[in-house]
C-alpha cells in the first residue's frame, strides 16, 4: 500500500511544521482527543494549531 496523503501539523507562531503519518499518532502526541477531531473534516484550526492533510509525494 502507497501512501496517499499525510497530516501536516502547523504551530501557532509558524516556527515548527510536523509532519505524522495518521491523525491517531498525532493526537496521541499532542495529548489531543482523536474521537472529536476524527470527525471533523480537514483542513482544521484546533488549539490554535492548524492541521492539514497534503499529498504525500
Amino acid at each position: 500500500m502507497n501512501r496517499q496523503t499525510v497530516i501536516v501539523i502547523i504551530t501557532p507562531t509558524l516556527q515548527t511544521i510536523e509532519c505524522w503519518g495518521n491523525l491517531k499518532k498525532a493526537c496521541i502526541a499532542h495529548g489531543w482527543a482523536y474521537n472529536t477531531l476524527s470527525k471533523r473534516k480537514l483542513p482544521i484550526e484546533y488549539e490554535g494549531y492548524r492541521i492539514e492533510r497534503v499529498p504525500f509525494l
